[in-house]
């Protein structure tokens, strides 16, 4: 027979729902986004830019991203940046945590990790698009994220919110 003590120990031993999990990855991938969001502007421009000569540094891209478009487009795509990162951190942390086993080994973990990974893949391929695409917008072609979404499904077809899935 469990004591009221025995019983509590027991009860503090058991993991949290999934659910709190996902609050914590919501909450943990919203604040480093937003922190980070100007630095991740100019990767994504780094990486899009196609010219043979030397790109310049890290402050010197983002100082002239401010010069040529105003300090707020180092924000261009937050919005999108934002629901991705909090569906992706929250959804991986929820899924992980239903489909690990109680008593999970490492292999258990790591094909617990795989298959919420998958999930939020297939899940925000379709914000991470967006999100790029606003990224590298330096004229204002999508009014913000609703409107590119509704332009990419209604000119380019809604598979297109999922180029880039394979890599």
């Amino acid at each position: 027979p469990s004591t009221p003590r025995a019983m509590a120990a027991q009860q503090q031993k058991k993991r949290p729902p999934p659910h709190v999990h996902a609050v914590a990855g919501i909450a943990a991938g919203a604040c480093s986004t937003t922190l980070l969001y100007p630095l991740d502007l100019v990767k994504v421009r780094f990486q899009a830019d196609t010219r043979v000569e030397r790109m310049p540094g890290v402050v010197q891209a983002a100082s002239s991203v401010i010069r040529r478009e105003g300090l707020r487009s180092l924000f261009n795509g937050l919005s999108p940046a934002l629901l991705g990162s909090a569906l992706s951190w929250g959804g991986f942390f929820y899924f992980y945590e239903r489909f690990k086993p109680e008593k999970a080994g490492a292999l258990n973990h790591a094909v617990a990790s795989i298959q919420s990974g998958a999930c939020m893949v297939l899940l925000t391929n379709p914000v991470w698009l967006v999100k790029t695409r606003l990224q590298l917008q330096t004229t204002k072609r999508y009014k913000g994220i609703l409107d590119a979404f509704s332009r990419i499904i209604k000119e380019e077809g809604w598979l297109a919110l999922y180029r880039g899935i394979l890599p």
